[in-house]
This record gives structure tokens, sequence and C-alpha cells, in this order.
């Protein structure tokens, strides 16, 4: 009887065992799972805020160009102002 109960409590150990590994398991492909959805959420938010970013950046880059080349127009125009005046002047010292 002693045997029996001892082989008994036995296999009831390695059934716990095998219980508690298959728990973790299961518990570590979740957390696995869980782990990959939040890596594929930070990716996909990582991309969304670099193409603002870059979109911003794209804008800002623009509008600068633009004003430069405004402003390089500004100064083309008053130089061919003065290019004239001076050939205004110099036709009319000859």
């Amino acid at each position: 009887m002693t045997v029996v109960m001892i082989v008994a409590l036995i296999w009831i150990r390695k059934d716990q065992k095998r219980q508690i590994r298959r728990a973790l398991k299961s518990t570590e492909s979740s957390l696995k799972e869980h782990s990959r959805r939040e890596a594929e959420v930070l990716t996909r938010s990582a991309r969304m805020l670099t193409r603002e970013e870059t979109n911003r950046l794209r804008d800002e880059i623009e509008n600068a160009i633009g004003a430069e080349s405004e402003e390089i127009r500004q100064r083309e125009k008053r130089l061919e102002e003065r290019e004239s005046l001076l050939d205004r002047q110099l036709q009319s010292l000859l």
C-alpha cells in the first residue's frame, strides 16, 4: 500500500510539473505575441512620426528656399535698375 501511495504521489508530482510547464509555455507564447503586437504598434507610430517630421522639415525648407529665391529676385531687380541708371549716366556724359 505504501508503495502504491508513493507511486501515486510521484505521478501526481510529475503531472503537476507538466501542468506548470504547459502554463509557463502558454504564458511565454502570450507574452511573445503581446510583445510582437506592441512592437508593431511602436514601429507604425515611429514611422508616422518620422513621416510627419519629414513633411514638416520639407515644408520648412521649401519656405526658406522660397524666401531666399524672392530675395535673390529682388536683388537682381535692384542690380538691373542700378545698371540701367549707370548706363543712362554714362550716356549723358558722352
